[in-house]
């Protein structure tokens, strides 16, 4: 049908004058182009329904061209946004925009180019790997041209170029009839990101913005956390409900919810107040476990999330992960979330809160998160440990310093009270009982101790602590890990003056007195050194080159297609592929940096497979069994 143009009330992004605005909707369980009010414009029977950021998107049918007249629609000037996914093995045809048989504008994935003044502008390649926005605008059109023709996830017939109809989602699809100024754009790219999960473009920051111009995710604020922006929130200038959001670059690694998260945006009847949002992006950290002498560790990618709007009595904010996205924990361990709520840049003890995941929703897990406060400003990632363990904080003294350091003990788990045990080599103990889950020694000198803890239900954990006054100037030789390749390791500490202590402290807690260590196993190692009353430390690795494991295979027995968790810790990039019993490749991913990987191969039929890692000249292979 031909669509005539209408009067809406909500704007995309708050900016007036739209002539066309598509969003794709449910109807009768069927994908229908609607406009910004919700009135049907085209419903094309090709189409698919898909979902991006759990909102309905449209994937077209490659072979049936969806054909949309602008009847009346005049076009001095114009600015088109559109939402696609761009992780594509060809060039497509996105959107074309002309007359007749004849296209004046075309967007690819790789593209826009203006056919009818042969100019082409490439996008960069990092914003062809995955869901995007992407915009054009264009100053000098024909103004006695207004038959203007949209095709959608295809192309006419003239001029005959070498790109194929699209097959991907297909999000909203906005057009004006002016050139847009830059905040304008910046308001409906920010409306368009949160709706969909999409992050903008951080390499010049930019904040995200809503009706009003107001900064919902502010680049300076949340410097260093500008990868994988998503968010929840209303604004209702934007007809714009979000309950449920995760990154579309990521999913599922984290998702956040006002209430119990459900199917889609449209059947989460949470609410928020209007021109309220939460935002979070994280520090493209690796998603694996850091490393630790101890039990426990913590993930290296952390989030950190932001709070705007009216907050004042909101509850029931949840927290979901997708555990196929994360390095499983040790045995025994589970996963617990850990937050500061106290908008510092790092978890301190004043801001630490932690919480266990349970499986709530199908695969996955959830954990609440604590009630807002005005400008809320949350730092928060996962850790894997036992059911009763501490995380500790040291804040040392400097050397010569006649005052002591304080030793902050945050308990996680178990159930009050606890009784707390901290005793030092030679004997001394210190003993006490917290009902909370807090406790301070405010005079404690450097030294090796063990600290223990005991719950009401007699669960235990105990972990050696080594509080030093700082990181020791005497290096081994500077270096961080070290390789055994078939022989003992022999390790001197650099010689300071000739009264100089020297403890070394082995992977299985016992220690080795003296300059000179010969280590015939890997492992965690911590040299100490004592000198003038000052104890400084150093951490390295010893890693076994023989037995060296950069690749880990979780299979996951449930999800069909031989799918499967991939932990890789190399440094350098690879290239995976899974191969068939017949030799034939049915599957490549690039591995860019160390972090968990979901491989989804799509296996259809039960086999032995090859999964194989090539980084440059050495290949690593492993099988694959789908029964």
């Amino acid at each position: 049908m031909p669509y005539t143009g209408y009067l809406q009330n909500p704007n995309p992004g708050g900016v007036e004058g739209v002539q066309l605005w598509l969003r794709p909707e449910i109807r009768n369980g069927q994908a229908v182009w609607a406009d910004g009010n919700g009135v049907l414009v085209a419903r094309h029977p090709g189409d698919s329904l898909s979902w991006l950021n759990y909102q309905p998107v449209i994937v077209p049918m490659k072979n049936q061209p969806f054909r949309l007249p602008l009847t009346d629609v005049s076009l001095p000037a114009l600015t088109i946004f559109s939402v696609s996914d761009t992780r594509l093995s060809t060039e497509q045809s996105i959107w074309s925009l002309g007359r007749d048989t004849q296209a004046d504008l075309i967007n690819t994935n790789y593209r826009v180019a203006d056919l009818s003044d042969r100019y082409f502008f490439n996008y960069p390649v990092s914003r062809s790997s995955g869901p995007v926005i992407q915009s054009c605008f264009k100053s000098d059109l024909d103004t006695t041209q207004d038959k203007f023709i949209l095709w959608l996830g295809s192309r006419p017939a003239n001029p005959s170029i070498p790109v194929d109809a699209y097959n991907g989602k297909l999000g909203e699809w906005l057009l004006f009839n002016r050139v847009l100024s830059p905040t304008e754009r910046q308001k409906i790219d920010s409306y368009l990101a949160i709706k969909y999960g999409l992050t903008l473009d951080q390499s010049t920051p930019k904040n995200y913005l809503d009706a009003d111009g107001s900064v919902i995710w502010g680049a300076r604020s949340m410097a260093g956390y500008g990868h994988r922006i998503a968010g929840i929130g209303r604004d209702d200038k934007s007809a714009l409900r979000t309950m449920q959001a995760t990154s579309s670059l990521l999913p599922g690694l984290p998702i956040v919810s006002a209430g119990r998260l459900a199917i889609s945006n449209a059947t989460n009847s949470s609410t928020l107040p209007d021109r309220t949002f939460f935002t979070w992006g994280d520090d493209d950290q690796p998603v694996l476990w850091e490393e630790s002498t101890a039990e426990i560790s913590m993930l290296q990618r952390t989030w950190c999330g932001q709070w705007t709007g009216v907050v004042e009595g909101l509850k029931g904010i949840s927290v979901y992960w997708d555990p196929e996205l994360l390095p499983p924990p040790m045995p025994g361990n589970q996963y617990w979330l850990v937050m500061d709520t106290s908008g510092n840049t790092r978890f301190t003890p004043e801001g630490w809160r932690a919480s266990s995941l349970e499986v709530k929703s199908g695969k996955l897990m959830e954990s609440d998160m604590p009630d807002p406060q005005q400008k809320a400003k949350w730092l928060f990632s996962l850790m894997q440990g036992p059911p009763l363990f501490f995380k500790t904080w040291w804040d040392a003294p400097q050397c010569g310093a006649l005052s002591p350091g304080i030793l902050s003990v945050r308990v996680v788990g178990g159930k009050a009270p606890y009784r707390i045990t901290l005793e030092q080599e030679g004997g001394v103990r210190t003993e006490a009982t917290i009902n909370k889950n807090f406790w301070a020694d405010q005079a404690r000198d450097p030294g090796i101790y063990w600290l223990a803890i005991e719950d009401a239900e007699g669960r235990r954990y105990r972990q050696q602590l080594v509080l030093a006054n700082g990181k020791t100037q005497n290096t081994v030789s500077g270096e961080e890990s070290y390789l055994l390749d078939g022989k003992d390791l022999d390790l001197k500490a650099d010689p300071g003056s000739p009264e100089a202590e020297y403890t070394w402290i082995l992977p299985d807690g016992s220690m080795h007195s003296g300059n000179h260590l010969q280590v015939d196993f890997p492992g965690h190692y911590t040299l100490l050194t004592r000198e003038a009353g000052c104890l400084t430390e150093l951490s390295f690795i010893v890693l076994n080159a023989a037995k060296t494991e950069p690749i880990a295979l979780y299979p996951n027995l449930i999800a069909p297609g031989g799918a499967f968790r991939l932990v890789w810790k190399n440094t350098e990039a690879a290239h995976l592929r899974v191969v068939s019993p017949s030799g034939q490749v049915i599957y490549r991913q690039e591995l860019l940096k160390p972090g968990t990987y979901r491989i989804q191969p799509g296996i259809k039929q039960p086999g032995w497979f090859v999964v194989s890692i090539r980084q440059g000249q050495k290949e690593l292979v492993s099988k694959l069994i789908v029964q």
